[in-house]
């Protein structure tokens, strides 16, 4: 959706993208590269917040389903890399429609995992 939508110079709007098995193998990780330039992710609407977001795409929509589990494990293991390597508490640990804030949109869907993504990252 993103690379046809915004076909600009940085591609997707998010740093990192964990595919769901239509294009990519289901949890695979990729890096964009907006993560190599270490370039701000293009999503976040909020402007207090996107100088110190990175974003992470789990694809699919998830308001009928959950992720897939291959897709979570990714989730989590990235999660943690990140957390680590950044120094980031797991109460940073949210969703595009927290941080952009009520009306603006329901990603990643409501069948979304969050609270046991942070149990997991705990």
């Amino acid at each position: 959706y993103h690379r046809q939508r915004f076909r600009d110079k940085n591609g997707v709007e998010y740093q990192f993208v964990i595919g769901n098995g239509t294009h990519t193998p289901d949890g695979a990780i990729e890096a964009t590269s907006r993560w190599g330039k270490q370039q701000r992710s293009g999503h976040v609407k909020n402007p207090r917040r996107v100088p110190d977001s990175i974003a992470i795409c789990v694809v699919g929509n998830f308001t009928g389903q959950e992720p897939s589990a291959a897709q979570f494990d990714a989730c989590v293991q990235l999660a943690r890399a990140l957390m680590k390597a950044c120094d980031i508490p797991v109460s940073r640990v949210t969703m595009h429609r927290v941080v952009d804030g009520p009306g603006h949109t329901e990603c990643p869907g409501s069948r979304f995992p969050l609270d046991r993504l942070r149990d997991a990252l705990r």
